[in-house]
């Protein structure tokens, strides 16, 4: 089967509190089975994943960290998913993006890319660690989260290849509140091989941003054997 992006669900806000749910809101309910891939992001020292998602990375370094976590939906799914809480009790933004993903193998569903660091800046063009798709027909999912001091990015381009999502903000009315934005980049059906996510955004920044890198594979094509009756009539 083919990997595909079935919704997209946003959430977050500004809290002052340790262990702050950091939460997205899907617009219909997940299926049964199908992957929810969550990516969040809060200007703190520190996140981590919330109970009910597993944690694929977790980064915390230059005011923006970065969760990636993933869990198969269960029955009764409901619409607001949290997979990452607030590490820090200090006035700060915090963002949820989660990707329903249908396709996916319902095992062993993802490679995690090199460990996640501060995404290396050249001039304006943020580069995440690479990630390697181990088969053909994997899903690739890469999400660059930005501490943007002043609300100052204005668009992004991804490179060739990729496939932008976003951009998704949670931003308050002053320079000083520090807002998050994050850009989510994909790939689906890539061959085997290496991979790495690199955005060029503009407008004004601050050069702080993270990046996760994952790999998704997909299910496997079940073979369905046919029964064919053959019913023979002799003449008398």
């Amino acid at each position: 089967m083919s990997i595909a992006i079935v919704q997209v669900g946003t959430g977050g806000g500004l809290t002052t509190t340790l262990g702050a749910p950091i939460s997205a809101t899907m617009p219909a309910a997940p299926k049964q089975g199908n992957l929810l891939l969550a990516f969040c992001g809060a200007d703190t020292i520190a996140a981590s994943t919330a109970s009910g998602y597993t944690n694929i990375n977790t980064f915390s370094g230059n005011n923006a960290s970065a969760v990636a976590a993933y869990k198969y939906a269960g029955a009764s799914e409901s619409t607001t998913q949290t997979a990452a809480q607030t590490g820090y009790a200090q006035s700060q933004y915090n963002l949820g993006v989660v990707l329903e993903l249908s396709g996916v193998a319902a095992s062993g569903g993802y490679n995690a890319g090199a460990t996640p660091t501060n995404a290396s800046g050249v001039s304006n063009v943020f580069t995440g660690p690479a990630i390697t798709s181990t088969a053909a027909g994997r899903g690739l999912f890469a999400a660059f989260i930005f501490e943007d001091t002043g609300n100052g990015i204005t668009g992004a381009t991804p490179s060739t290849g990729w496939t932008l999502l976003g951009p998704y903000k949670e931003r308050g009315s002053d320079a000083s509140s520090y807002p998050i934005t994050m850009y989510v980049m994909h790939q689906l059906g890539v061959a085997a091989g290496i991979y790495t996510p690199a955005l060029t955004i503009t407008g004004s920044y601050a050069a702080k941003a993270s990046c996760e890198t994952i790999a998704i594979a997909a299910a496997p094509v079940v073979a369905h054997r046919r029964r064919v009756s053959v019913i023979y009539i002799l003449a008398p």
